[in-house]
């Protein structure tokens, strides 16, 4: 089973389960809730979808993890600004534009696996 299928029968189990423990159906809820949630996140950080170039404005003072437009190599960089010109900076002095997202790089909320085994 992955943690897409593990997630929808949680759900499923979960709303039949709560339906069945009225009197304490918020709490189950709520525990299913939290395995959701933490079989999510595991996901994203084990298979990172590149963010989008809006989710990257809401990032200011972030760290992001940046690679080249395929994915590979890698340096964390902090988004430091919104403007057009630029996007991100590591501690190495690389900077990001905006106008070449996705052209010439990516940018992810966490480092790959593949990167963090390497």
């Amino acid at each position: 089973m992955n943690d897409t299928e593990a997630i929808q029968r949680i759900k499923e189990f979960g709303l039949h389960h709560a339906i069945q423990d009225l009197p304490h159906s918020s709490r189950t809820v709520e525990a299913f809730e939290i395995a959701i949630q933490a079989l999510q996140e595991k996901a994203a950080r084990e298979n990172p979808r590149p963010l989008t170039l809006e989710q990257l404005k809401e990032r200011i003072g972030k760290p992001v993890w940046i690679t080249d437009r395929h994915g590979k190599g890698g340096i964390w960089a902090i988004v430091v600004s919104q403007e057009e010109h630029q996007l991100v900076k590591s501690a190495y002095g690389t900077v990001r534009y905006f106008s070449d997202y996705g052209l010439h790089w990516l940018a992810y909320d966490h480092e790959p696996k593949e990167a963090a085994n390497v």
